[in-house]
């Protein structure tokens, strides 16, 4: 198949490395929300999917190498080599219950919640009564630190390793549920203008005036986009 930018070349599953000893329970999970809203290319196969859902990992790498087909990506040259954008989800540590060290809630949508209906800021979340008060009980888990909870919300999705009130961990996919509908303000941006930072992205890796950039972030964040989350076990 050939693409304005591209050629996709179809080859054998042995050919995609590690193919034979990944686990395929996330992927797996890809595949059936595909099929909450499928292409009419794959939607012939969604009854497969749900069915496969519970089978063996055997049985899914069967499915697969049987009813799907491989593709490598080439230059319109015929070069396999080049960039591809992927998706990154964070992993943060949290807690089911609030404790000294985690103590910023993530939140479900509250009740009553109209979607694409404008809500309180993150400011007024913070600090408004009647916003608290229609968030009471919605929590989902508590996070360590502020600006985490902000990259998540921006980010849309990550995971957390969740510490539950036995002490017991287990990890648990953080997903975008709804948002307060306010235009986002972009905090890189806020942070040049203010000059607390010269640079247009974060920083990599700790570094001399970090903390003070992150202290500085949380005062400029009061009319920035939130949002809510949902949560699946992994």
């Amino acid at each position: 198949m050939t693409h304005p930018k591209s050629r996709w070349v179809p080859v054998g599953w042995a050919e995609l490395p590690g193919f034979g000893e990944d686990p395929l329970h996330e992927a797996w999970i890809a595949l059936v929300a595909n099929c909450s809203r499928p292409n009419a290319a794959f939607a012939p196969l969604c009854r497969e999917v749900r069915q496969l859902a519970i089978a063996t990992l055997d049985e899914q790498r069967q499915w697969m190498t049987q009813r799907l087909q491989p593709y490598r990506v080439e230059s319109l040259a015929g070069s396999s080599e080049g960039k591809l954008t992927s998706y990154y989800e964070p992993v943060y540590e949290a807690s089911r219950v609030p404790t000294a060290q985690f103590n910023v809630p993530l939140y479900q949508v509250p009740a009553g919640f109209v979607p694409r209906r404008p809500w309180y800021t993150r400011q007024e979340i913070e600090t408004l009564p009647e916003a608290q008060a229609a968030l009471r009980g919605r929590e989902i888990a508590w996070m360590a630190d502020p600006i985490d909870a902000l990259m998540l919300h921006i980010q849309g999705s990550g995971r957390l390793r969740l510490t539950e009130p036995d002490g017991s961990q287990r990890t648990v996919r953080m997903a975008f549920a709804g948002t307060n509908e306010q235009p986002y303000r972009s905090v890189q941006q806020w942070l040049m203008s203010q000059g607390v930072s010269r640079v247009s992205r974060w920083p990599t890796t700790p570094r001399p005036g970090w903390r003070r950039t992150r202290s500085a972030c949380r005062s400029c964040c009061g009319a920035t986009r939130a949002t809510c989350s949902s949560a699946r076990r992994t």
